[in-house]
């Protein structure tokens, strides 16, 4: 059993005990927590795992802005000696960057003067807190490079972003990553204009709960509107998830019927793929099977079955139509679930699994969802998701990123340029074949109705400039 020990802020403030005891001990290269104990006393944090093996500290911390975001450390050796909280955070969100940085100039990033010098200004900083840990002026000092480090990382994100467009426009012309929502429903008819001019392509999300609200009586016809409309749009349609079983939306009767146990479970889910896609296979092409069976659920199955049920169904699929195109989409992509102690199988490891399996993906979804209580994952930057695409390119197949359950901006109400980034940054990296938005009302129902008018802004700046 492996344990690694942190000085932490004395008396820390109820937000930032909240993020102490959120904390976990992170390893391998996909960098994916593991189950972490974790004990406060006074003002050391101590966190503990199985296996005895460097790794890193992986923390929701709040940035300069007030808003949580994953915080990564460096490597790090197991010791007797307590390491101190905010260096090691500091440390490796300027190694973050830094890294980073030299790896973009290595593939011809131009990188303006002021963003070289910041960034030799930062690490001077960095090394005032290292030279003197103790000292109580040494947090302060290391928050301000941490977080000196994170407004450059978003800044250079955004300059590779934009670089990176414009070599692939120079070069080959428009880009055909596509611009997606999700819809569960008819968007409003006042909006209607506006989602077809914002997207170029639209997924349909059946609501399982309301299409067989009792077990083999189905009830298409909202869902057959949908559809219809969807067609006379122009834009590219698929469907999916047909089941998403890290949502929750199933039929009460799945419950009442079948929680808990894998073999009812697997012939109603099962039943409900085949009859969705027999219905519609004349008209769609392209599906998305299956969706967050990676992710801790809860309908009683460990992640071996949850691992035998995405089979099951990929199997059903294929018998009825051969020739469709298939998504595979994972919840959570790096991760976060797997700091529950029944979760072995990192998102990577899961969808390796599948593919390995004989079943001919078209393209791997990656959730990139955030606020989401059951499903989010905590908030990244552009750097992270830039190495997430990456590291899931060694599936050696096409990706799709979505993006939900937006945090607010400065003034409460929607998105901040930091999604922006990121979404621009998804757009501009050829591994993307789809940005796709997931737009959740209250209810949970997906109306596709982007409300911030600065997101609505980029991406109509992108199709413009960019997109085919």
């Amino acid at each position: 059993m492996g344990s690694v020990s942190f000085i932490v802020p004395p008396s820390p403030p109820a937000e930032i005990a909240a993020c102490l005891h959120a904390a976990s001990l992170a390893g391998g290269y996909d960098m994916a927590p593991a189950p972490t104990r974790r004990a406060l006393t006074n003002d050391l944090l101590t966190l503990t795992k199985d296996a005895h093996e460097s790794g890193y500290i992986l923390i929701p911390w709040p940035t300069a802005a007030g808003r949580l975001e994953a915080c990564l450390s460096t490597t790090l050796r197991e010791r007797a000696e307590p390491y101190h909280l905010l260096i090691e955070l500091a440390r490796g969100k300027v190694n973050q960057v830094r890294c980073q940085t030299a790896d973009w100039d290595a593939i011809g990033l131009a990188v303006e003067p002021e963003d070289r010098q910041e960034l030799r200004a930062l690490t001077r900083r960095f090394g005032e807190a290292v030279l003197a840990p103790d000292l109580p002026d040494s947090r302060a000092v290391a928050l301000d490079a941490m977080r000196r480090a994170g407004a450059a990382g978003e800044r250079l994100s955004a300059n590779f972003a934009e670089q990176l467009l414009q070599t692939r426009v120079g070069e080959n012309g428009p880009i055909e990553t596509r611009l997606d929502c999700n819809l569960s429903q008819l968007p409003p008819p006042e909006a209607r204009a506006a989602f077809v001019s914002a997207f170029t392509s639209v997924r349909l999300t059946p609501d399982w709960s309301s299409l067989e609200p009792r077990r083999g009586e189905y009830q298409w016809a909202a869902f057959d509107e949908l559809v219809a409309w969807a067609f006379t749009t122009g834009l590219d349609v698929s469907v999916g998830p047909v089941v998403d079983l890290a949502d929750g939306r199933f039929p009460a009767w799945v419950a009442e019927d079948a929680a808990g146990d894998y073999a009812r479970l697997a012939d109603a889910l099962t039943g409900f793929t085949e009859a969705t896609l027999r219905r519609y296979q004349d008209r769609v092409r392209s599906w998305q099977v299956c969706s967050g069976f990676n992710h801790r659920d809860a309908h009683g199955l460990g992640e071996d079955d949850r691992l035998r049920l995405a089979t099951r169904l990929m199997e059903a699929a294929r018998n009825v139509d051969a020739e469709c195109s298939w998504v595979l989409g994972l919840a959570q992509p790096w991760g976060d679930y797997l700091t529950d102690e029944d979760n072995t199988y990192t998102p990577l490891v899961f969808a390796d699994n599948l593919v390995r399996a004989g079943f001919q993906f078209a393209a791997v979804e990656l959730e990139v969802l955030t606020g989401w209580p059951t499903r989010g994952s905590l908030p990244r930057d552009a750097i992270a998701l830039y190495r997430l695409v990456e590291l899931f390119g060694l599936l050696s197949l096409p990706l799709e990123v979505t993006f939900g359950g937006f945090p607010a901006g400065p003034d409460g109400c929607g998105p901040d340029e930091r999604l922006e980034t990121a979404v621009a940054l998804a757009v501009s990296l050829p591994q993307v074949r789809a940005v796709r938005f997931n737009i959740a009302d209250a209810e949970g129902n997906r109306p596709g109705v982007i409300q911030s008018e600065s997101l609505r802004n980029c991406l109509k700046d992108l199709r413009v400039r960019y997109l085919a």
